[in-house]
């Protein structure tokens, strides 16, 4: 802990000290200063693993048992529920297809923008495609979007696809 009435050293400190496995914090600061800054600063070594004698810093107060994650277990959000708007009202093409939501020509006639979502929660069947974990979009899948693609702009068929 660095301790002077502006932690200018911290950032200089803080640079080698993570590699050991250390933390840097100052105790006070030109704006905020005196018990709560030192708490404050106190908490962050706390949290990094540092066991403090709470009874020295808090005298005879009383020490209550922080949470380790503030929202587990419990959802302080409302659902919303999915929006769906008319996207011709912004210029786009409506696709049929499941995934190719959108469709828009290129300003210099040059090309084509295909835009689409995939989601576990909307094609929960791709939880299937699964790799060591990760869930990956089959290659014929993505050959199936291409050739929508293909069809929007006239082709009849995707003559190569390459994945990387």
């Amino acid at each position: 802990m660095e301790i002077s009435a502006h932690p200018v050293l911290s950032m200089p400190l803080t640079d080698g000290s993570a590699e050991r496995g250390g933390i840097v914090v100052g105790s006070l600061s030109r704006r905020s200063g005196g018990l709560e800054q030192i708490l404050r600063n106190l908490s962050l070594l706390h949290v990094q693993g540092h066991d403090l004698d709470t009874d020295r810093v808090l005298g005879n107060g009383d020490v209550l048992p922080l949470p380790t994650y503030a929202f587990q277990r419990d959802h302080y959000w409302m659902d919303t529920p999915k929006s769906s708007g008319d996207l011709r009202s912004v210029g786009l093409e409506v696709s049929d297809h499941a995934w190719l939501g959108a469709a828009l020509g290129l300003a210099d006639g040059e090309g084509h923008l295909f835009t689409g979502r995939l989601s576990l929660a909307e094609q929960p069947w791709l939880a299937e495609h699964a790799a060591f974990g990760t869930v990956l979009v089959p290659g014929t899948g993505l050959l199936e979007l291409a050739l929508t693609a293909a069809h929007h702009v006239g082709a009849e068929r995707v003559e190569e696809l390459t994945l990387l």
